[in-house]
């Protein structure tokens, strides 16, 4: 709302995916904004359809409070589109540079680090510098050599125990 009063933000806000469980409160909240008309939501994505996504976005918002790995936010910025993602969780440190990192619980800070991310194209520019380094981090060969030694040392360990 914020983003869209001040006039920075023009585009839609589109929430992806699965709808979860007790959904009754943001559903009544959704129904009463004033900004309803903008505001998309879609069932479950595919993941062509997921990239698709992420490649077209403005910016990729993933305010999560208590996460696991975080490969949302991590796709994203693979895609090229600037990540904002809370500090709370495993993200800040999965994305490192890779995301402008916030107090979820702060809206002054998400809407802040939105406007940045709009408006200043230095920004943008240092996120998809960052995204380079992560796909360097995070390449999939990378990860199965780094997983089979791993396994490789726990059965060298087990075999000289016996």
């Amino acid at each position: 709302t914020r983003l869209k009063d001040s006039g920075t933000y023009t585009g839609s806000l589109v929430i992806a995916g699965k709808r979860g469980w007790s959904t009754a409160a943001f559903d009544a909240a959704l129904r009463a904004h004033r900004y309803r008309q903008n505001i998309l939501l879609t069932s479950y994505v595919s993941a062509e359809e997921k990239f698709a996504l992420y490649r077209l976005a403005d910016l990729f918002l993933y305010l999560s409070v208590y996460e696991g790995f975080g490969f949302p936010p991590l796709e994203a910025a693979l895609s090229g589109t600037p990540v904002i993602a809370g500090h709370h969780s495993s993200v800040s440190e999965v994305m490192g540079g890779g995301a402008l990192l916030v107090d979820v619980y702060n809206t002054y800070d998400v809407v802040h680090a939105a406007q940045a991310l709009l408006t200043l194209p230095n920004i943008r520019v240092t996120l998809q510098q960052q995204s380079r380094e992560l796909q360097e981090r995070y390449r999939w060969d990378r990860a199965a050599r780094q997983t089979l030694d791993v396994l490789e040392e726990a059965a060298h360990i087990t075999a000289t125990r016996s």
